[in-house]
């Protein structure tokens, strides 16, 4: 729909400059049309150089860098996904905060949803509380981004639900692990210490 939107746009373009320079001559009409086509493909050659520089696709397609490697350099939490599918029970739930809601690299019931984890902890008076609320909702697992997770938490919450917070990760998780600011979290069913 998009290349048809564009051409009828530039046939209405071509159009209205014919219109206009209609009684002048047409290395006129001739130069501005070439001038338009060449910008358009002058922006979009440059925006296109910048995406090689930016993903160095030839680096996957020449076998240089594998599959799991080249998606890692611009999925950090691509590593954590892969454990997951690798280590967790394929009746794993995970509640994801801050994740960027890609769920396609992970072969696990996911939930994209900070609001709901907001509403959990304002609810609950303890850390077993908050506990009992993720698991009551049937949550295994938790896939945080702790650097968007942390400023968020400063905005959203007072300094007794923080600490409630921070209780929780300590008595009723286990880190199973992490890459570039993404961890994985495990609920436990008794209280441990992530270490």
């Amino acid at each position: 729909p998009l290349v048809i939107l564009s051409a009828f746009g530039l046939h209405n373009i071509l159009a209205a400059l014919q219109q206009r320079f209609a009684g002048r001559k047409k290395i006129v009409y001739s130069g501005a049309v070439l001038t338009a086509v060449a910008a358009g493909l002058v922006w979009n050659a440059v925006y296109l150089s910048e995406q090689f520089v930016k993903y160095r696709p030839l680096d996957y397609i020449s076998g240089r860098v594998g599959r799991d490697a080249y998606i890692t350099r611009h999925r950090p939490e691509y590593p954590v996904l892969q454990y997951v599918n690798r280590n967790t029970d394929a009746h794993s739930k995970l509640l994801c905060l801050f994740q960027g809601y890609r769920r396609y690299y992970v072969d696990r019931v996911t939930e994209h949803n900070e609001a709901r984890f907001r509403n959990i902890v304002i609810r609950s008076t303890s850390p077993d509380e908050i506990a009992r609320n993720l698991k009551r909702r049937n949550f295994t697992h938790l896939l945080i981004h702790f650097d968007l997770f942390q400023q968020w938490s400063q905005v959203i919450f007072t300094n007794d639900e923080i600490e409630r917070i921070n209780a929780f990760f300590l008595r009723h998780t286990r880190q199973l692990t992490s890459n570039g600011g993404y961890v994985l979290l495990e609920l436990t069913s008794s209280e441990r210490s992530t270490g």
